[in-house]
């Protein structure tokens, strides 16, 4: 897999799954379409800035994560840009895959992200998460001292060996140990003929599976050097992050 340049397995079997839906779709005669979004994210325009949908997906997921202490720590070294991309220019790409006819401009595949020529333009996992701790404690959502005490386990996090036990300890261990709290508490009332809260129990699940994120989206970052494919989307004129 590393030697056919792929960062990681989910990227490797993307890969694959085209190439399949590719094969399947020429012998039964369909004009197939693939586009290729990176990172979705908010929406810059349509149908109004920061639409993210109904269900937090994504980034979106992860700033949730941490805004309900579902996650305490990201790891914070990523400087180089950040591969996310509107949601609305990702819909407008597929409508225009879906709506075109076959062309040798773009062929079957459609890059609904950004290319290197615009890769300097895009905010660094740092900035954003920076940035939304900020906001967090401009909102009266965080007060000033956990503020100061996440921008202190950050800053640590920045050593990868640090980040993985960081990871393991306020991450990982707190959502597993809420996990068999709910399993304990299920047996218990089903002794006593009763029922533990279904959002209780549903929201504990929830967290319990997303503790893992940030480990996630380590493999997700690449290093700040130009992106190995070509994309004819553009940022808008007005766009500025910084």
């Amino acid at each position: 897999m590393r030697e056919l340049g792929f960062p990681n397995t989910y990227t490797f079997c993307k890969a694959v799954a085209e190439h399949l839906v590719i094969r399947a779709c020429d012998s039964e005669g369909l004009d197939v379409r693939i586009v290729r979004p990176s990172i979705v994210g908010p929406a810059w325009a349509c149908p109004y800035i920061g639409w993210a949908g109904d269900k937090p997906s994504t980034i979106v997921g992860a700033g949730t994560l941490l805004a309900r202490r579902g996650v305490r720590v990201f790891r914070d070294a990523f400087d180089h840009p950040c591969p996310v991309v509107p949601v609305d220019m990702v819909a407008d790409i597929t409508v225009k895959a879906l709506g075109g006819a076959f062309s040798s401009e773009h062929g079957r595949i459609f890059q609904a992200c950004l290319d290197s020529s615009e890769a300097k333009q895009m905010p660094s996992f740092k900035f954003f998460t920076a940035h939304y701790y900020q906001l967090l404690a401009l909102r009266g959502s965080m007060s000033l001292p956990e503020l100061g005490l996440m921008a202190k386990l950050l800053r640590w996090c920045d050593n990868a060996t640090v980040f993985h036990i960081m990871h393991a300890l306020i991450n990982v261990l707190p959502m597993k140990l809420l996990g068999i709290v709910r399993i304990c508490l299920e047996w218990i009332f089903g002794l006593l003929g009763l029922r533990l809260s279904k959002q209780f129990s549903t929201t504990v699940k929830v967290l319990e599976s997303c503790c893992t994120l940030p480990m996630q989206y380590h493999n997700f970052s690449s290093p700040c050097v130009p992106w190995h494919f070509q994309s004819t989307l553009r940022l808008p004129e007005q766009w500025d992050f910084h």
